[in-house]
């Protein structure tokens, strides 16, 4: 197969067909003896979908020989399936990291040049060590749909296995509707190098060791109806955390928020680790944004309609027994919670980042669960010990297609069941009455191609829309207005005065004044009516706004029953008019008194 691609290069470098596209049999396997190198055009491969009649023997699989076998790619044996540099589109392929010589791929796909992009539709990644895509061209475009990340994992580390790996600024990551099971890592590693639009909608997530989301500096993310289980598994010892968050937090089961900080130095992991002891440091002389700076102020975070689940009973367990067995803090293992506290900070002050309706504590119910929990706790048992042996395979694998045995074989003969496991033992459609309503328009959370009904009727468009309508947009009503109208349970009020309304990114102040009721008071010339005219009407407090809802929660009132309640309002703009509509509770002697229907239209001064 690389041949076959390779070869329809001219010598000149142009290619025999630009738009070729090289098609695979459903079922057949690819074998490999070097990298396919695709420089400075766009390779399209794809596997022939599934048959809707007959027995379905599966994806062709694409997958590199024994070392004997491979050729060398530079100075050392390939072991890379594809090499980009230029745009690469891959649908209804398996690609098998797993060599029946014994090894494991660590980066089957990478992808080196800048600004492309790459498609990745309906495929199975399956038993690669590292990341299942590397992208170190700069400004990249990632889009995954519907895809299977399975057993990506590493036996000598937890940090392994995971699905995109950025190591240049990304300009936008997509993913939909995909699964990721058994993984070291989750679903985006670029710690700190920075991501300006990121889309993650509907994927399940199963069995992630470290961290589902690696990235604190999203310009621009929409994260919803995805499912974590069992995110974070291993926890986490102070000692492991000295290189890798400020403040020694907790990085948390899901996402991880900072504010931004300025490019700094790239430095090498030699010098990291000279440096800093870690080679999870990536870059040097980087300092922390203010809050107020526009950059900062810029980004859009929405957090929505989320689901995570934990095993306590099982991890918990492993947890205790062995924070009993150690003498020092340093050495006990932390619980992950859902979110750290730094991140749960951005969302109360900054003015485009929105957190609701997500759920934590529903056990799904899966379907099938992989049986491989024992697995898991025997590799945690191994790399929390003094001396780990780095032997346990935690994967799922209920064909045994990756027996150690195949190790042995070094004379080029593929077994069969090297091929894995298919079709998928495991079932991850499920039964909890809440989580199949918790999504947005009340679609299942995780992965829709477990639901393929409600997969028909499902659009990512109506996502989209809504996850961008849920952000708050403070600067569309940041400044002065001013009274147009106003109705009280429908009936006209005609307004007497004038009364403004100032909005900052998160404050408002409203004040009433009628010029001419004030002139006649003082005109009377006594100390009730001074009083009466001198007195302040006028309420202040904060506000917040997600999507068409405005929520005012009044610190300052002249009335100071009123002081610290909330009235929640529907608006719409429409030019430079802002209708107004909510409820106004009205309270006397501590009580309720009246509860009154107010529909306000405001005009923009400025």
């Amino acid at each position: 197969m690389a041949n076959a691609i390779m070869g329809d290069t001219l010598a000149n470098g142009g290619r025999v067909d630009n738009n070729r596209v090289y098609v695979l049999t459903r079922g057949e396997r690819y074998i490999n003896t070097r990298p396919i190198i695709a420089n400075g055009y766009h390779l399209r491969i794809t596997g022939q979908p599934m048959s809707a009649a007959g027995k379905d023997p599966g994806p062709a699989v694409v997958q590199l020989a024994p070392d004997s076998l491979r050729l060398l790619h530079g100075d050392r044996v390939t072991d890379r399936i594809i090499v980009s540099g230029g745009d690469l589109t891959l649908s209804n392929v398996w690609v098998l990291s797993w060599i029946a010589s014994g090894a494991q791929l660590w980066e089957p796909i990478t992808e080196e040049k800048d600004s492309t992009r790459v498609n990745i539709d309906h495929c199975i990644f399956e038993w690669q060590e590292g990341p299942a895509l590397h992208l170190s061209g700069r400004w990249t475009s990632v889009f995954l749909t519907n895809n299977l990340f399975r057993n990506a994992i590493y036996k000598d580390e937890w940090w392994a296995g995971r699905v995109v790996y950025f190591t240049s600024p990304a300009d936008t990551l997509v993913e939909i509707n995909n699964t990721l099971e058994n993984v070291g890592f989750g679903l985006i590693q670029s710690q700190g190098i920075g991501l300006n639009y990121y889309f993650c909608d509907h994927n399940t997530v199963v069995n992630c060791a470290k961290f589902c989301w690696l990235e604190s500096y999203y310009r621009n993310a929409y994260i919803a109806n995805n499912l974590l289980v069992n995110s974070h598994f291993t926890g986490e010892r102070m000692k492991d955390r000295k290189y890798q968050d400020p403040g020694t937090l907790l990085y948390g089961q899901t996402i991880n928020i900072d504010t931004l900080k300025t490019p700094g130095r790239r430095i090498t992991p030699e010098e990291a680790i000279r440096v800093y002891g870690s080679d999870a440091v990536q870059f040097s002389d980087q300092t922390t944004l203010s809050p107020t700076d526009p950059q900062e102020l810029g980004r859009i975070i929405v957090y929505a309609n989320n689901a995570t689940y934990f095993d306590t009973a099982s991890f918990y367990g492993f947890y205790r027994k062995y924070n009993a067995s150690v003498s020092r803090d340093a050495e006990e293992i932390f619980p992950e919670p859902v979110m750290n506290a730094r991140t749960q900070s951005m969302w109360s002050w900054h003015p485009h980042f929105v957190q609701r309706a997500s759920v934590d504590g529903e056990n799904p119910h899966f379907t099938l669960m992989p049986d491989n929990l024992s697995s898991i706790l025997a590799f945690l048992e191994d790399m929390y010990s003094v001396s780990p042996k780095n032997s346990v395979f935690w994967g799922y694998d209920p064909d045994n297609s990756k027996d150690p045995a195949a190790a042995k074989n070094t004379t080029g003969v593929y077994r069969n069941s090297s091929r894995g496991t298919y079709p998928s033992k495991e079932d991850f459609s499920y039964s909890n009455s809440v989580l199949l309503k918790s999504g947005l328009n009340a679609f299942p959370v995780g992965d829709l191609n477990w639901f393929p009904d409600r997969l028909k009727s499902w659009s990512v468009e109506e996502d989209a829309a809504l996850m961008t309508a849920s952000v708050k947009q403070p600067g569309k009503l940041q400044g002065a207005w001013t009274m147009q109208s106003q109705k009280i349970d429908g009936k006209e009020i005609r307004l007497q005065g004038r009364r403004i309304k100032i909005l900052t990114a998160s404050q408002f102040v409203w004040v009433q004044e009628d010029k001419r009721l004030l002139e006649e008071l003082l005109a009377r010339h006594t100390s009730h009516d001074s009083v009466v005219a001198y007195h302040d009407v006028c309420g202040a407090g904060e506000y917040k706004l997600d999507g068409d809802t405005y929520t005012e929660t009044t610190e300052y009132f002249y009335d100071p029953q009123n002081i610290g309640t909330s009235i929640d309002w529907k608006i719409r703009l429409e030019g430079d008019l802002w209708y107004t509509t909510g409820h106004y509770v009205h309270y006397k002697d501590g009580k309720k008194d009246e509860d009154l229907l107010l529909e306000e239209v405001w005009k923009k001064l400025e």
